[in-house]
């Protein structure tokens, strides 16, 4: 919701953030960045003119800087993993982490999960674990952009909402109340096969295979085969429909471990390759029923799990 100026003070959402009034009310407001009508209770963000943020906010504590390039790339990386179900509050948000010189995000939907690591610039003496709406950090990544200056976080003392200081703009949000679901469990600690190949190329494939996997659950199916003395290692990406017929698309890769063919929501893998920010990726796995880990080569930083499809007949 942006405020409108008035000489006459204090706006009314100005006042009630100020307040911690948690906006329980049942009117439907529309925002101003989305144009989309939402409830309140969705926990979408604030923005608040920034002229009166010092005076709002000033018996807020706990206040931390990161670099903007930073943060910005957390969000990409972390925020779109969060469920859209709201059925289950608690998976709609990023789990966020400060502790010690560390920040770490963390988003899951069920079906995989993206964990994101990076430094603080003013060190923690006490640990600090919240739950941010996934919109909200959608909306922090857009008008953050041009931020040039180190974006500021803010809790008040009883940590039911989070502020986020930008240069020209102020952005307020109700924290998740909950605790987020331990994601740790879910990460593999150990593979059998790993191929490690060019990230464009296998984006290529896995969009090609997207158009003939819509009919099918968006399902492909993910080869992974050892190379020999003559011949390098390969990953094939192959989706059938059975109205336009099968679309396969092979590319190099160095391959450690047996051969193993898995099938993954190509959707999903389209959304993480996206983002993974670095030429080359692996892809780690130990068997067709268990998840696939996805790591951006030289960014040990970013970790995205996402667990396998059934494949009719197994």
């Amino acid at each position: 919701m942006t405020r409108t100026h008035s000489e006459s003070g204090f706006s009314l959402i100005e006042l009630i953030v100020a307040m911690g009034v948690l906006l329980a009310v049942s009117s439907i407001v529309t925002t101003a960045t989305s144009q989309r009508l939402i409830k309140p209770q969705a926990l979408l963000p604030f923005r608040i003119a920034r002229d009166h943020a010092t005076e709002l906010f000033r018996t807020w504590i706990r206040k931390l800087w990161f670099a903007p390039d930073a943060l910005k790339k957390m969000i990409e990386q972390v925020a779109f993993a969060a469920a859209m179900d709201e059925s289950r509050p608690i998976l709609t948000g990023v789990l966020a982490k400060f502790s010690g010189d560390k920040l770490v995000f963390a988003a899951a939907d069920g079906f995989r999960l993206s964990v994101r690591a990076a430094p603080l610039l003013t060190p923690l003496s006490k640990p600090i674990e919240v739950i941010i709406p996934a919109r909200a950090l959608a909306e922090l990544g857009r008008v953050s952009g041009e931020q040039k200056d180190p974006i500021s976080i803010l809790f008040p003392p009883q940590r039911s909402q989070v502020l986020f200081h930008l240069s020209n703009v102020e952005l307020v949000s109700q924290l998740i109340d909950g605790k987020f679901p331990d994601y740790s469990a879910i990460v593999p600690k150990r593979y059998e096969t790993r191929a490690v190949m060019d990230t464009a190329p296998l984006l290529k494939a896995c969009r090609a295979a997207s158009v003939f996997a819509r009919e099918n659950s968006n399902i492909a199916r993910v080869t992974i085969a050892p190379g020999s003395e003559l011949a390098p290692g390969h990953v094939t990406v192959q989706a059938t429909s059975a109205e336009t017929g099968d679309n396969a698309g092979e590319l190099d890769a160095s391959v450690e471990g047996a051969q193993v063919e898995i099938a993954f929501n190509v959707k999903f893998m389209i959304e993480v390759l996206s983002v993974a920010g670095t030429s080359q990726i692996a892809l780690e796995t130990t068997s067709p029923s268990s998840p696939g880990m996805i790591r951006p080569i030289g960014d040990d930083a970013f970790t995205h799990v996402i667990m396998p499809m059934h494949i009719g007949g197994r």
